[in-house]
Order: C-alpha cells, then structure tokens, then sequence
C-alpha cells in the first residue's frame, strides 16, 4: 500500500485497519521505518530495530490471516523513551555513562503493550537523565532534538523524542514518564495529547506499574502514553492497566469547571487565551466555569517537589542498578559525563549533602498538605476538574539563546521553573492529568491542561472526550 494511502489519524484507526487487513503491518512498519529515516536528522529517535519491527510486522500480518480474535493493538507501532527498561536495547537517558547500561527485564507497561500485539519500533530520544524541559543543548545544538509540528520551536522535554515521533508521523503513540512534567510539556509542545495518570504513592492510588524506569524520583515518577486523540489513550490505558478492551465510554460534559487563578494570572497571552476559548466553549455547552485562587499552592509545591526530586536520585539510581543485577556507573561517572547544563545542575544538587529535616518533612506533611489542598478547593467549589493551559510561556524559539532567568508574572525565575509552572504541582499531589493539543491559529503550539481527583483517572478521560471535541472546535 502506498505511504499516503495508510491511516495516520491514531492509534485506534490504525488497529481497525490492520484488523480487518485494509492495510498490513509490514506495510505500516515499512512506512514508519522510512519516515524515521527522513526525520533521522531531528534526533527523534536514539535506536531503532528495523528487521525485528519487520519480523513483528509479518507475524501479525500471519495471525490476521489465520482469523479469530485479535489483540487490540496487532500491528501497531510505537517507540519508548530511553529512560525505561527493554532487554536488547540500553537504557542510555541520553547519558554517555549509561551508553552501555543493558538491562535485564522488561518495564511490565511495555509487557503490556508487547502482549497487545504492539510492535516496539525504536527508542526515543530525550533531554538528558530525564532532566530538561526543552530537549535543546545550548553548547551541543546538533544533539537538539527537533520539533516536525513547529521546527522553529522546541520540542520540549523531558519525553521530547515520543512527542517529535508521534507529530512527525514516525508512529500514531509512544510511552513517556512524568515526574514533574516531563511528558506533558513536549506533547503540549509538540501538538499531541499527553496523560499522567494518578500516582499518588502515599495512598497506593498509583495506576501504572512502574517498575523498569531509570528513576528521578520513586514517589513522583510515573510512565504514560502520548498519542493523537484521547480515543488512543483510553485504549492504552486499558492495556496498561491490564484491563480487557471495552467500548468507548461515552463523553462526559463537566459540570463545573475550575479555572485556579494561580495557574492563568502569569501565563503569556499566547498560552492562556486558546485555553481559554476552549473554556468559553464547554461554558456555551452547559459547564459552568468558576474562577478561583490557591494563594498558597506554589510557595507550598516548593517545599515538596524540589526537595525530593533532588534528594531522591542518590538513593534511587543505585537501587535501579541493584534491581537489574549490575552495578552501573557511579553517580560521580554520571555526573562527569553530562553534556546538558540544567540536568548537569540538577544532578550537581542532588549530589550536594541534603537537609534531611525537609526532606521527611516534605514526606509526611508538606506533600500531603499539597493534595489535601488541592482536594478541598475542589470540594469548596464543587469542581468536577480543573482547567488551564498546559504552558505559561510559549515554547521557545530555538535560534534565541536561553538566558539564566526570565519573567513569569512579577517574579523571575529559571527557565526550567518557568516551563513546569502549571505542571510539577500536579505531579506532586499525585493527581492525574492529560495534557490535549489547542489549534495554533498562527501563533506557537499551546495546550490545555484537565486535572482530577487522585484516582478519578476514567472519569477525567471521559471528561477529555468532550474538552477535545471543544478544543478542536475552538
């Protein structure tokens, strides 16, 4: 089948085609594989296994033609970040430390997928030890990775090369992490739909296994798919959390609408007024939208996100060696051979001595008290979700150089701090998110941003279902 003739919308619809042998996997993964060629400039993808893809490929095409029931996702291509575990292939993060760093399971999320009769096309490319929002390297441009949906713009990071894969059309989904961002900031940048799903440790409310991720932080790490619909992430939430394939569940209109004043009153226009149309869209349709502040919410998420997600790595990286059988590079080898200057900064500080106060008191009360918080401004107002814009300042352009600090409403601060804003807050209470593109109408890609309750994950992608249609529309 020719290239132009193959489905490319999602997921979904490609699995439906391979199905009913419309179109075959080997002619899907052919295709995949030449528009990675063509992109192979972009630093999208760090590995690829063409003739394992295409061994994978003319097996599914066999099981179609032998009938009967078929997994739900038979044929389909994706890539996964290299920061999570698949024998056969380093989990590198982008580190030349880690080049080597061959691990001995398979991450169970990416089971799940193989199961499903996915087929694993290559691993992507990411901001060095998961630590970046821009996928960018200032003093190494060529190692940038590029945006297809808007080259002149980052990709973001920390997931940046499975947000470039899937708006380049290499493959319809990828799975990421998020720790504090890092999986919805490139989809938002990118023009793709991005899902963390509720990880709230304290509680055992955590809905991925995440076993096989090369670590930030145990507590806020978590794995999630990125894909072109919402569609697409209800099925692979299902096949990640081992659920058997179900109909779509029908949309859900909100009936009310959080708008928190401290996620909006510092986002650039740029950001803030397409997530806005789509706010005044659902508001037309019936929701009802009510604009309130959590005055208190960034001074607390400082008192819980940077002190863990720093302290963490010391302990966490040798464990994950442990647990793969092997001892790995010191922390001081990784540390040495970090290209990046904001993941070497980050590493610097978890490798600087910790307050260890703070530290179990961010454990015990401050985290807590950010989820409590959030929780109870929900219940206050009778929220069914919260909306904003993914971003508060457009992604950056790639030919200005990055300065040490910039302006965010009346305050500077880094531009690594700036682009997690609206997003590490929700990592640190735990709560799910997903993260949906916004029509960019001549300016930079945006998105907008939907967040529920700790383990409301269905009903916050049935209520995607509907801030989808509305964002298309908008």
């Amino acid at each position: 089948m020719p290239p132009a003739l193959i489905p490319r919308h999602d997921t979904v619809a490609l699995a439906a085609a391979i199905s009913r042998a419309e179109v075959t996997a080997e002619a899907v993964v052919t295709d995949a594989l030449n528009t990675a060629q063509s992109l192979q400039a972009g630093n999208i993808l760090c590995a690829v296994a063409a003739d394992a893809a295409r061994t994978a490929a003319h097996a599914a095409d066999r099981r179609v033609g032998q009938g009967g029931d078929l997994p739900p996702l038979l044929g389909v291509p994706f890539v996964v970040k290299d920061n999570i575990d698949c024998p056969g292939w380093p989990t590198s993060c982008a580190n030349a430390a880690l080049a080597a760093n061959m691990p001995t399971r398979t991450a169970p999320v990416i089971r799940r997928l193989l199961d499903a009769g996915a087929i694993l096309l290559g691993k992507a490319n990411l901001h060095e030890l998961a630590s970046g929002v821009t996928g960018l390297y200032p003093s190494a441009p060529e190692r940038n990775i590029l945006n297809p949906h808007d080259p002149t713009h980052m990709a973001g990071g920390s997931s940046a090369g499975n947000a470039a894969a899937i708006a380049g059309g290499i493959v319809p989904f990828g799975i990421g992490t998020d720790t504090g961002g890092s999986l919805r900031i490139p989809a938002a940048c990118c023009g793709v739909t991005g899902f963390r799903p509720s990880c709230h440790v304290p509680s055992g409310s955590v809905r991925y296994n995440r076993e096989g991720i090369f670590p930030v932080s145990p507590r806020h790490d978590t794995p999630g798919p990125m894909a072109r619909s919402v569609r697409d992430i209800i099925v692979l939430d299902r096949v990640l959390c081992g659920r058997a394939p179900a109909p779509m569940p029908p949309a859900r209109l909100p009936r009310r609408i959080g708008l928190p004043t401290v996620f909006w009153k510092d986002a650039d226009p740029a950001m803030a007024l397409p997530a806005e149309r789509v706010a005044r869209a659902l508001e037309r349709q019936g929701s009802t939208l009510v604009s309130a502040d959590m005055p208190d919410l960034m001074a607390l998420n400082q008192r819980v996100s940077p002190v863990i997600n720093v302290h963490d790595p010391v302990q966490a990286i040798p464990a994950y060696f442990a647990e793969n059988g092997h001892d790995g590079p010191t922390l001081a080898q990784i540390y040495a051979s970090i290209q990046d200057p904001c993941a070497k900064a980050l590493f610097a500080a978890s490798l600087q001595p910790h307050d260890r106060a703070a530290y179990d008191r961010a454990i015990t009360h401050d985290g807590p008290a950010l989820t409590m918080m959030i929780a109870h401004f929900m219940d206050r107002h009778g929220l069914d979700v919260l909306l904003y814009p993914t971003l508060v300042l457009p992604p950056w352009h790639v030919g200005v150089p990055m300065p040490d600090t910039v302006q965010v409403g009346t305050a500077r601060t880094s531009l690594f701090a700036a682009y997690i804003h609206n997003t590490t807050p929700i990592s640190s209470a735990g709560m799910p998110a997903i993260t949906l593109p916004l029509p960019m109408q001549g300016g930079p890609p945006a998105g907008v941003e939907l967040c529920a309750r700790v383990g409301a994950d269905d009903h916050l992608l049935a209520t995607a279902l509907t801030v989808e249609a509305a964002a298309r529309a908008a």
